[in-house]
């Protein structure tokens, strides 16, 4: 009797280390899932971010040109909501990578695109040769506002 108790424990606690082995996969697998989707939760935002902000850019430095004081105060305003945005970008990536420096760069790329919009801003706006063209700047806002 006490033999076989012995095999039956014995197959038991078998039985019971590969429900928990199987568990364990289970619970890996659910994990590495979750983080490929924080991660592309991040990616997605990072883009459409950098997208928003491109026609920012634009409309600041635009803004700027006509009238410096209004494009210091909506460069600060931009400025001022690109902190939450930048958050939106990072702390995916950062929960899914565990890298405080991925995060970071992620926010980073999303956010080069304002300048980059504002210096095609310049570059079209230099290229018209008269730096004050009504007309120019009326095609510039009508693509930033439909853009926006």
């Amino acid at each position: 009797g006490s033999v076989e108790s012995a095999g039956a424990s014995l197959d038991e606690a078998a039985r019971a280390a590969e429900v928990a082995a199987v568990m364990e996969r289970r619970a890996a697998r659910q994990e590495e899932d979750e983080a490929a989707q924080l991660q592309r939760m991040g990616l997605n935002t990072a883009i459409a971010i950098a997208i928003h902000n491109f026609p920012e850019g634009l409309a600041t430095f635009v803004a700027t040109l006509v009238n410096p004081s209004v494009g210091a105060t909506l460069a600060i305003a931009i400025g001022v909501h690109n902190i939450p945005e930048g958050l939106c970008v990072a702390l995916p990536i950062y929960y899914a990578t565990q890298s405080r420096m991925k995060g970071f760069l992620f926010a980073l790329i999303s956010g080069v695109s304002e300048p980059i919009g504002a210096l095609i801003g310049w570059l079209i706006i230099k290229s018209t040769g008269d730096d004050m063209s009504q007309l120019v700047y009326g095609i510039l806002f009508g693509l930033v506002a439909g853009m926006m």
